[in-house]
């Protein structure tokens, strides 16, 4: 059973929205932002089926409607989760969505559709949907919402930018706006890594403060990503440090930081404690070999240029963090005593023991460190029905140019990038889900006859004899919507402000939650300005008048 379902006409869409940001939280008193959902005694992490890796998306038709310079920035900013070496995350753009995002379309269930398994990526340039959500367009730049399965498993989900602000000019960080929100798209929630132990933080997984300089991901974020869905080599390219944190009285600690800091500067990557048990136990995983001092830290607010806490960071821990304490390295001692212990990671193995007591000079012998083979993911995947590629099964893949297409028309597909971690794909089978059809080719072309709703469905076999499925779904229609054009005028076209002071019933729903899905980061240095002056914040990013 879904944890919301779809009711139909206009009503509908707007209630949808509702229960997909309450699905995304939990509710208040449980939600998770930390890329792990809590439900009843057993922490579910969110993420998409492997066989539904790229996650596909469509562009806002009103992008290119309203401003089309910033067309390239959010597909910069979406992409920046491509290509990593050891993770199966990505996106892959599915078309343009039939119509622009505004309030009067949202309300009719034509924008921001939780239902079709296709998010969204969208823009909202006059303020109104914003305003219905609940949302401050002064100071929130986006929203990334996720729709969960009971199992934790995402089914679908949206971006919502803001246009009220001049993305349009804001080079880099308009690209870090739209990786962080990507990220969010995976299951991907904040990280405690603070600027105290950082040059600059990352896109997602550290995601409070943000650079202006490319590139979008840090260690942090691709850590998260290779760990969550881990391609083929992850284990044999990473290490993982584990232990556990505790209090003065040897009970477990909740929502304390841990970070690991790489020696030469190149990484930092960390957990939360008590995300897994009640005995502050934590694991990073995806860590780059090398030497590291890893840290624990309070998430009271008072990091420098993070304003980290329990609200910005996991929201589940707002009423049960530990805070009394002060920033101690391993071992102990304070951090830059020089005191600190080094700890080792090594590719393919998991460095254990690496416990705390809070408090500095707590007079306890420094913990026996521990190596152990293997590097598993941090995340309990194995218990849900994620298919991730580490499980053994092929990794099925579907490429086709666009899911809306003529009947009558021939139609390419590509299942050449599926793969397996076993060995090679040896055969492809298709079924067109139209009277029978089906094809063996690994590249085929199928031309439907008739309009209609087609799930296309893709099984690929590796030489082990392991398969694997993909499927995707197709609308044919007699007539293709048009391409969206520029405005030739050069400037923006407003939305429908008609329905604008809506505030009751499904709104207030949403104006309840939707703040803890926002974007929050804030300026590096002071006077430290991105171009287009689009200003990082704490709550999201705030336009200011040019110096």
């Amino acid at each position: 059973m879904k944890l919301r379902t779809r009711p139909a006409g206009p009503a509908g869409a707007v209630a949808a929205c509702a229960a997909a940001l309450a699905a995304a939280l939990g509710g208040a008193g449980d939600a998770r932002a930390y890329h792990v959902l809590h439900v009843t005694d057993t922490f579910l992490v969110r993420a998409w089926p492997a066989r539904r890796l790229p996650v596909p998306f469509r562009m806002d038709r009103g992008i290119v409607e309203n401003e089309p310079d910033l067309l390239a920035l959010v597909r910069d900013g979406a992409g920046a989760w491509n290509g990593l070496p050891d993770s199966y995350a990505g996106t892959l753009e599915y078309g343009w969505t039939p119509v622009p995002t505004t309030l009067a379309n949202v309300q009719a269930g034509l924008s921001l559709n939780v239902g079709d398994g296709i998010p969204e990526i969208a823009v909202d340039f006059d303020g109104d949907v914003y305003a219905f959500l609940g949302i401050d367009s002064s100071m929130v730049t986006g929203v990334g919402v996720t729709e969960l399965a009971n199992d934790g498993v995402i089914v679908d989900g949206f971006v919502l930018l803001n246009g009220t602000v001049p993305l349009w000019d804001g080079g880099d960080a308009t690209r870090e706006i739209v990786a962080h929100e990507t990220g969010h798209l995976f299951g991907f929630g904040h990280s405690g890594v603070t600027d105290r132990f950082v040059d600059r933080d990352g896109a997602a997984f550290p995601t409070m403060s943000g650079s202006t300089r490319p590139p979008l991901l840090a260690a942090d974020d691709v850590a998260v990503a290779s760990a969550l869905y881990p391609d083929c080599d992850f284990e044999a390219r990473y290490g993982a440090i584990t232990g556990a944190v505790r209090r003065g009285d040897g009970s477990g600690s909740r929502g304390v930081s841990v970070t690991a800091v790489a020696l030469d500067g190149g990484a930092a990557v960390g957990h939360l404690t008590g995300t897994f048990d009640d005995a502050g136990s934590y694991h990073i995983a995806g860590v780059p070999p090398g030497d590291y001092f890893v840290y624990v830290e309070p998430l009271d607010g008072s990091q420098d240029g993070a304003g980290r806490s329990p609200e910005l960071v996991d929201f589940f821990f707002i009423d049960r963090t530990d805070l009394g304490f002060e920033v101690e390295a391993f071992a102990d001692v304070a951090p830059g005593s020089g005191a600190e212990t080094v700890v080792t990671v090594e590719a393919g193995r998991t460095t254990g023991g690496v416990d705390f007591v809070l408090g500095l000079g707590s007079g306890e012998p420094a913990p026996v460190v521990t190596v152990t083979d293997g590097a598993a993911p941090a995340f309990p995947l194995g218990a849900q029905s994620n298919g991730l590629p580490l499980g053994g099964a092929p990794l099925a893949a579907i490429d086709t140019a666009a899911t809306t297409v003529l009947a009558g028309t021939p139609v390419a597909f590509d299942g050449t990038a599926s793969r397996s971690c076993a060995g090679p794909v040896v055969s492809w089978s298709w079924d067109f889900d139209d009277a029978g059809a089906t094809a063996t080719d690994a590249a085929p072309e199928h031309t439907f006859a008739a309009v209609g709703t087609y799930d296309v469905t893709l099984v690929v076999t590796d030489d082990t004899g392991a398969a694997g499925n993909h499927f995707v779904r197709m609308a044919v229609v007699n007539e293709l919507p048009p391409e969206p054009e520029p405005p030739g005028c050069g400037c923006r076209i407003g939305g429908d402000r008609t329905a604008s002071g809506a505030t009751g019933g499904a709104a207030g729903a949403l104006a309840g939650l939707a703040w803890l899905l926002v974007i929050a980061r804030r300026a590096r240095h002071a006077g430290r300005r991105p171009e287009g002056g689009v200003i990082p914040s704490r709550c999201g990013s705030r336009r200011r008048a040019p110096a």
